[in-house]
Formats: structure tokens, C-alpha cells, sequence
């Protein structure tokens, strides 16, 4: 599933109640894994937000449901703030990889970060989707994870320039 059909989906507790919708997941680059999702609640100006991990998840579909209670819930959204603050120090979230410029490991810039697919259940991530430069390719790169060298400012990968315009005749 790509990230982007994931992002913006409703959840619910196991009886039934909406609980909010996810607003963003954060990942652990060396590891292929998304470490947390997070699901954010009521209106802009009074939201809350909560992380949750695959194992809360019972089933996903067009809605994801949770193993948790009210009082699990309300738990989670007590610890947030610093839930949140050491999540965003020690992973990457998908929306500040989005649109990343992506280089390869001799400095040429190769496009930026488009999607990626995920597997909620799961808690993997699989690949990343690179819009090229437009003199590149037209068709969009499809990078495993170990394709990546790192992710700070720019997301490098392990392939030089020719190799990676290898990728675009396969």
C-alpha cells in the first residue's frame, strides 16, 4: 500500500468509535520499519494527537481498527508530547521525506521522494517511489530500502549517477 492512501485514513476502537485519523508515520531509516504511527483527533485549533504501533492495529482495511480502550487511549494521548518530541529526534517522518531531493552517492541530484509503500501491519517499510528530474526519466524510480546510503537533509543514495541511470532503463 503507499503511504499516501494510508495517511488521512479513519480510526476506530474496537467498539466502534471513531477515534481520529493518521497524520503522519515515523520510520527508522537503517531498519526498513516504521517505528509509530500517529493519529491525530478533534478539530485544528484543539488537536491531539497519539502514537500508536502495529500491534495496536486488529485489522486494516478501509478503516483501521485498534486493540484499545478508552482509558488506553486517553493513556497515549497524556504521553504524547514526549512521545512526539523523541520520535521526531530519533526517526523520520514521512511528511519531511516527502519531496526530499534525492542524490546519488557521487552528488548528482536524482529527483525527489514521491510515496512510499508500506505494510502497516506489518510495521515495514518497502520501498520509496522517486519522481526523476524531468531530463531524467518520465517514469517514476522505484528504490528498496537498501538502496539508501542515509536520509538527513537529503536522502543519498548507495549508487552512483550511472548506475542509477541504469535503473531507469530496466
Amino acid at each position: 500500500m503507499k503511504a499516501s492512501d494510508f495517511i488521512g485514513r479513519t480510526v476506530i476502537d474496537g467498539k466502534g468509535h471513531e477515534v481520529g485519523k493518521v497524520d503522519n508515520i515515523f520510520l527508522k531509516p537503517n531498519e526498513s520499519l516504521m517505528s509509530k504511527i500517529v493519529v491525530s483527533m478533534g478539530p485544528v485549533l484543539n488537536r491531539k494527537q497519539f502514537a500508536i504501533t502495529n500491534e495496536d492495529i486488529v485489522a486494516l482495511g478501509d478503516y483501521i481498527i485498534l486493540d484499545l480502550d478508552d482509558s488506553e487511549i486517553s493513556n497515549k494521548i497524556a504521553e504524547s508530547k514526549s512521545t512526539l518530541d523523541v520520535l521526531k529526534l530519533e526517526n523520520v517522518s514521512y511528511k519531511t521525506l516527502l519531496k526530499k531531493i534525492v542524490i546519488s552517492c557521487n552528488g548528482v541530484a536524482i529527483g525527489t521522494v514521491e510515496d512510499l509503500f508500506i505494510e502497516p501491519k506489518k510495521s515495514l517499510l518497502n520501498k520509496i517511489i522517486v519522481k526523476p528530474k524531468p531530463e531524467l526519466s518520465k517514469k517514476d524510480l522505484i528504490l528498496k530500502y537498501g538502496d539508501i546510503l542515509d536520509i538527513k537533509d537529503y536522502l543519498v543514495l548507495k549508487a552512483d549517477f550511472e548506475s542509477v541511470l541504469s535503473l531507469f532503463e530496466e
